[in-house]
């Protein structure tokens, strides 16, 4: 009579499928970071896995319908969802941005005067032999 190897076969089973989690995991990290779109297709493509395989896992489903939901829709990579503005972050460079060019704005107009100054200094004095003032 034949050993029963059912034990090891599921073993088995349950690695490979294991790994085939893995990758696919990887490959919406890799997908999203990268900014390319984050389908069910593409995942399965990257990872090597298949479609129904993705299917068959819900929280893997769940985090590409996720990721496929927060991206606008437009043709070519995106940004990671990670690196993606929000309307605060956004509000908060553009009030640095303005401080910056308010400063800048009054640098170049103190430097300016300082400028015309010196010019003008330059030119009230009197010139010395040699034609160097």
């Amino acid at each position: 009579m034949r050993a029963d190897n059912t034990a090891h076969l599921a073993r088995a089973a349950r690695a490979r499928s294991e790994a085939a989690r893995k990758r696919a995991m990887a490959a919406i990290r890799r997908l999203d970071r990268d900014g390319y779109d984050i389908t069910v297709g593409a995942v399965a493509r990257s990872a090597e896995v298949s479609r129904s395989f993705l299917y068959r896992q819900a929280d893997l489903l769940a985090e590409i319908d996720r990721l496929r939901q927060t991206r606008p829709t437009r043709s070519g990579p995106r940004l990671p969802s990670a690196l993606r503005a929000t309307d605060e972050s956004r509000q908060a460079r553009h009030d640095t941005l303005r401080a910056e060019i308010r400063r800048l704005t009054d640098e170049n107009r103190w430097l300016r005067e300082q400028a015309e100054a010196l010019l003008g200094e330059r030119r009230a004095a009197p010139r010395q032999p040699g034609g160097h003032p």
